[in-house]
């Protein structure tokens, strides 16, 4: 099945928007971490983690265009087929464990709270 040049210029262009969304947000994730840019703010979050809940809100439409990228593009090459998936999907990945932190870390501290409050934290 033949697909339109548009359509690939468009998966193309929407992947790599994506993928430098979360190179962004990784790279703020890293180097401002422990910073909190509103510490007057009700609910007070350091950098880290605001870049975990982003990304976990990233993480099903990164995957979708991820799958658009990898359908648009058409059947790989025999040759590093194997390689070539990991690297499209490795976007997709990194937003996948930063929900799964952000799941472990709530169910976490709602544990904690539930057994006399949040003095491990």
């Amino acid at each position: 099945m033949k697909r339109g040049r548009g359509m690939r210029i468009a998966a193309d262009a929407a992947y790599f928007l994506g993928v430098a969304v979360i190179v962004g947000h990784l790279g703020l994730a890293l180097f401002a971490g422990d910073r909190i840019p509103y510490p007057d703010a009700m609910l007070p979050m350091a950098y880290l983690e605001i870049v975990l809940l982003r990304l976990s809100v990233w993480a099903l439409p990164e995957l979708l265009i991820s799958v658009w990228f990898y359908w648009s593009h058409g059947p790989l090459p025999e040759r590093h087929r194997v390689r070539n998936r990991i690297l499209i999907f490795l976007p997709v990945a990194v937003c996948l464990l930063c929900l799964l932190i952000y799941v472990a870390l709530t169910a976490y501290a709602l544990l904690l709270f539930s057994q006399g409050g949040m003095r491990g934290m």
